[in-house]
């Protein structure tokens, strides 16, 4: 990751605070505090259990056990708070309300800079429609569902920083955050290919000749990490979101081709669209609004006992014993939807304010991957 040697990063990282990063035990948040350390900053790490504190420690942080409903002393002194915290076997009302006490404590307690996780999924068109910053944001009916609650967070901090509770905010929204330790696009992607063949779909009938289909927007995590740490320095005024994603995206196709290629396993198969999405599985419960499951809940209390990986390396073997080799993998009706975009991400205003580049392609990306992806991501 880079040095910050410009002026303001100098000025910023020499502040004798610490700068809180919550959501510090997951797999980007453990990210974000390497890059601030990296960065000459001082990371302090927000944990509601301490079985990643070793690790976070080894990366340069100090480890305080909390919530951010109840942030106790890990504020205390903090001008700058990155939040990647977010509880998704919680419904996402819960998710808000603790966020509107994480908000007054910060205010409370003098914070003048929030970087905020958001996502692209606010946005209406995704992942049909070309976006930027500016693009639709409607808010559905419930706070319940992640969307609707990643709304309501940023609706709280613009009117925070109108109200002058906050001196700044950046609110970044990335796309598919991929890289070691990501259970949702990378070790997932591994398991599907170990199990056999992934089918996507083909354009439909209808699609318009020479259009993009099957795009498949992601993002490196340390790219995202710098990148974020880059926002703190730059934009210190106001309110300001960003989209992020690579600007070259690849295929859905591409993406698990060179996947399969790295890792010596699986394979992809391309299907007519109307008869993959008769297969689709029917819609959980859990994919409803109205929070998560019993299995959920049951998860987050063991990942509170024995910690992230151990629930990981449990699931992803017993996942494997329900899928038998060679099997075809067809997806779920979200990934379905997602095998399906068609709109581009502008990443201009990220790349003319913050410097935005990924520093490699996918493909390059994933060979400086390869030891980790074949031993499970």
């Amino acid at each position: 990751m880079a040095e910050y040697s410009d002026e303001a990063g100098l000025e910023w990282i020499d502040e004798a605070a610490p700068v809180l990063v919550t959501g510090a035990s997951g797999f980007i948040g453990q990210n974000i505090v390497q890059a601030l350390a990296q960065a000459g900053a001082t990371p302090r790490a927000l944990v509601r259990d301490t079985g990643n504190a070793a690790l976070l420690r080894g990366l340069g942080a100090e480890v305080v056990r909390g919530s951010i409903a109840r942030p106790a002393a890990a504020l205390s002194g903090v001008r700058t708070v990155f939040h990647f915290a977010y509880d998704f076997r919680a419904a996402g009302a819960a998710n808000v309300d603790d966020f509107g006490q994480f908000l007054d404590a910060m205010a409370n307690e003098g914070v003048r800079q929030l970087v905020h996780a958001s996502s692209i999924v606010v946005h209406d068109g995704w992942p049909r429609e070309d976006l930027s910053e500016t693009s639709p944001m409607s808010p559905p009916q419930s706070e319940n569902s992640y969307r609707g609650a990643k709304i309501a967070m940023e609706r709280m901090i613009e009117d925070a920083v109108a109200a002058g509770r906050l001196g700044s905010a950046v609110i970044l929204r990335p796309t598919l955050v991929y890289g070691p330790g990501s259970r949702l696009w990378t070790l997932s992607t591994i398991e599907r290919l170990r199990a056999g063949t992934v089918l996507l779909p083909q354009p439909p009938a209808d699609h318009p000749a020479g259009t993009p289909f099957g795009l498949c927007h992601s993002l490196h995590v340390a790219d995202l990490a710098e990148v974020a740490v880059q926002a703190a320095i730059r934009c210190r005024t106001g309110a300001r979101s960003f989209l992020l994603s690579d600007p070259e995206p690849a295929t859905w196709e591409e993406f698990y081709e060179l996947h399969s290629h790295v890792i010596g396993a699986g394979s992809v198969r391309k299907v007519p669209h109307a008869e993959l999405a008769v297969r689709l599985p029917p819609v959980s419960d859990e994919a409803a609004d109205a929070g998560p499951g019993a299995a959920a809940r049951l998860s987050a209390r063991v990942r509170r006992l024995i910690g992230n990986h151990a629930v990981d390396a449990v699931g992803a073997r017993l996942r494997s014993m329900r899928r038998p080799a060679g099997g075809v993998q067809v997806p779920n009706r979200h990934l379905f939807e997602l095998y399906c975009t068609t709109g581009r991400i502008d990443v201009s205003r990220a790349s003319t304010e913050l410097g935005f580049a990924p520093r490699m392609p996918l493909e390059e990306r994933l060979q400086e991957m390869a030891v980790e992806l074949r031993t499970g991501g």
